[in-house]
């Protein structure tokens, strides 16, 4: 019954976790948003509100997020607080915190560690 149980349970779990969808909204301009910090992206509605405010809530020292609802679920602003590479690192784990293993751009996919090497961190020096 127990071997039961776990196997449902990670079959929903998966289901839900397959079925989350987050899309990079900035690829008109990604070089602006890179350089300003400040990040759009549209999260599904698989996620509520409450989810994603709690989740940025633990990293207000590194960005802010404010959250639009929309008919597919939520439009995030993602706005990098203090302007170094570790503030925008730990969008990786705010990634994480919600279940995101790959964002959408523009119809295919990135795990989150490249999209954030490609999108979201500054050039080093």
């Amino acid at each position: 019954m127990k071997k039961l149980f776990s196997a449902l349970f990670s079959i929903i779990v998966s289901a839900t976790v397959l079925g989350q969808n987050v899309t990079y909204t900035d690829l008109s301009n990604p070089n602006e948003a890179k350089l300003n910090g400040v990040f759009h992206f549209n999260f599904d509605n698989t996620f509520t509100e409450d989810q994603l405010t709690k989740a940025s809530n633990f990293y207000t020292e590194h960005f802010t997020a404010e959250y639009k609802e929309t008919s597919v679920g939520f439009e995030a602003t993602i706005t990098i607080v203090s302007d170094d590479q570790l503030s925008r690192r730990v969008l990786e784990r705010y990634f994480a915190t919600l279940g995101i293993q790959k964002i959408g751009i523009d119809g295919s996919f990135l795990e989150v560690r490249p999209f954030l090497m490609k999108f979201i961190m500054l050039p080093q020096e």
